[in-house]
Order: structure tokens, then sequence, then C-alpha cells
């Protein structure tokens, strides 16, 4: 038993770091994305009609 607790300790050690920058990285990636998909939500409110009337122009 006793030299299994160094490795797992050691795995601990080396995944430690891989596993926090990948949660960080993760949760900076979700944040941006509510971010961006918040805000164009908030300005189709505002400019609906002039999004819309400028689609609708360039198809034509």
């Amino acid at each position: 038993m006793s030299p299994i607790e160094p490795t797992f300790g050691q795995a601990i050690l080396g995944f430690g770091p891989l596993v926090l920058l990948f949660l960080a990285s993760f949760f900076i990636v979700i944040y941006l994305l509510r971010k961006f998909l918040v805000r164009p939500s908030t300005k189709n409110k505002q400019y609906a009609h002039q999004g819309d009337s400028e689609s609708n122009s360039l198809k034509d």
C-alpha cells in the first residue's frame, strides 16, 4: 500500500494544475459565450426593426 500512496500523490500533484487550468478555461469560455449570447439578445430587442428591414432589403 505504501508504494501506491506516493504515486497517487504525484498523480494529484501532476494533474492538479492541469485540471485547474482546464476548469478555469472551461468557465472562462462559458462566461464569454454567455456574455456574447446575452448581448445580441438585448440588442435585438432594441434594434429588431432595423435588423429586419436591412436583412429584407439585402435579400431583395
